[in-house]
């Protein structure tokens, strides 16, 4: 769920628009961007908001975690009691891949994605 847009000022003073995506991603955008796209135009340049590796890195995980955190609740329901054990079992294998997802890899997009059953 997306969260209201805030106003946040970078490290240069430039004030921008903070935008918390659908998906939990963040955009920034300057304040004028939707009303000068609208119009035909661009919005002004602006410089990067430098970040550090370890922010990158972060931010890479926090996606992963994400979109396998996602995965295991499709799947919550393999894990109920009315499931045949047969069943609850190749899940239970499913699940646990997906949890450790986070130990062999750092970034969503590098992923191999274990086999749903």
């Amino acid at each position: 769920m997306a969260d209201e847009p805030m106003t946040t000022t970078t490290a240069e003073g430039s004030p921008f628009i903070k935008i918390t995506l659908p998906d939990g991603s963040i955009e920034m955008r300057h304040p004028e961007y939707d009303r000068l796209k609208e119009a035909g135009k661009n919005a002004p340049a602006v410089d990067p908001v430098p970040m550090s590796e370890e922010e990158v890195a972060a931010g890479q995980m926090a996606s992963l975690r994400r979109t396998r955190d996602q995965k295991l609740a499709e799947t919550d329901w393999s894990q109920t009691e009315d499931v045949p054990d047969a069943l609850k079992q190749k899940y239970k294998v499913y699940r646990q891949a997906l949890r450790d997802i986070t130990k062999k890899y750092n970034h969503w997009a590098e992923v191999v994605w274990p086999d749903k059953p």
